[in-house]
Order: structure tokens, then sequence, then C-alpha cells
């Protein structure tokens, strides 16, 4: 329950052009405005309420953001009344355990793949090497939450990164993984490192 009718395209506020968002059946392809502050009844803002969903249709389960002056929306909504507010659903794959909380941890930066990476981690569930990555953005540290995004910069998973942002880069640039086989030691980046960039245990 909150202080609006609904997830927007855009702020309504601010932009007489947005439009409501009634369902959403994957968050990662989700075009919405998430500037608005929390107030009394939106505490957090839409940001919030967004993790809120993914935590919950991960889970397998459906949610609804739902304005709080209409009470009688939340038994319609449950019957399947259609336009009354926003509904998520829940997403084929539910994650469990560690993998839920992930996407409850905030994200510091993002990951881009090409094409065979993004294959490998999306559809056969594979680790994501060097290799694959074509660009990094943020600042973040070893084991932080970072976004997997395809060559067009779609959010498509969420993992923890076992490097940080500074070093990632470095790899990424200089192509060090590939001269040392995807085996980095202390002459690449002066530690002895891990293979994998995000193991897939953590995706």
């Amino acid at each position: 329950m909150t202080d609006v009718d609904a997830l927007y395209s855009a702020n309504p506020k601010d932009d007489p052009t947005a439009v409501p968002i009634y369902e959403v059946e994957d968050m990662a392809k989700l075009q919405a405005d998430t500037s608005s502050s929390g107030t009394q009844w939106g505490t957090g803002g839409m940001a919030t309420k967004l993790t809120a969903g993914r935590i919950a249709t991960a889970a397998g389960t459906t949610m609804a953001i739902i304005n709080a002056a209409h009470v009688d929306y939340v038994p319609r909504v449950i019957a399947g009344e259609p336009n009354l507010g926003t509904k998520f659903y829940p997403i084929k794959n539910v994650a469990r355990g560690r993998k839920r909380w992930i996407l409850s941890v905030p994200v510091r930066g993002a990951v881009w793949m090409d094409a065979g990476a993004v294959k490998a981690v999306k559809d056969r569930r594979k680790s994501l090497f060097c290799p694959g990555i074509t660009k990094v953005s943020g600042s973040f540290q070893t084991s932080d939450c970072v976004s997997l995004c395809d060559t067009s910069g779609a959010e498509f998973a969420r993992g923890l990164v076992n490097f940080g942002s500074s070093d990632l880069s470095k790899l990424v640039k200089q192509r060090i993984w590939e001269k040392s086989r995807r085996t980095l030691d202390a002459a690449a980046l002066g530690y002895h490192a891990m293979e994998e960039v995000l193991h897939r245990d953590n995706i």
C-alpha cells in the first residue's frame, strides 16, 4: 500500500506524458520511473518498492502496488480485477535461499557482457569469466552486488562480484585474463585472484 495509484513510466508530477504500468511480467525489462522520494505512505520511494517486488516475484509470489486511499481495492485485486494498481507476476524459475537474498542487496555497479557470455550465464547457468565482459560501470568492492547486463545494457540478472571495479576494469581494458589463460596470479594484479568474475552460485 502506498500513496500513488500505480507504477508509472515516468514521474507523473514532472512528465505529463507519464502513463501507469498495470502489469509487470518481467522486471528485468521494466522501464519505469523510480526517482520519487518517500512520503508518510510511500516510505523509501518507488525504488524500495521495486526491490520488494524483485524479492516477492523471485520467491514465486505475486505482488501489487495499490493506493492506500483505496483499501477496498485489495480484495478486488486478489479476485483478478485489472487496472487497480500495478501487479507484478512471479518469475518462472523461483529463486531460493542465498539467491533470493542477493536480490535484496543494494546494487553498486554493472557488468556488460557479450552475446556469448549472456547465453552462457542466462541460458546455461554458467559462471561469468572476464573474456565475456565488455564494459564495467559503477564503483564497487569485492563481494558487492552488481547488475549483469546484455549487449544493449538491459539488466537480466544480479550477482556478487569477486573483483572490485578498479581491478575488473583493468582486466577488461588490458585483456590480462586472455594473456594469462584465465588464470590470474600476482603478476597480473599483484595478488592471486579467483578464476570467475561471478560464480554461478552467486548469480
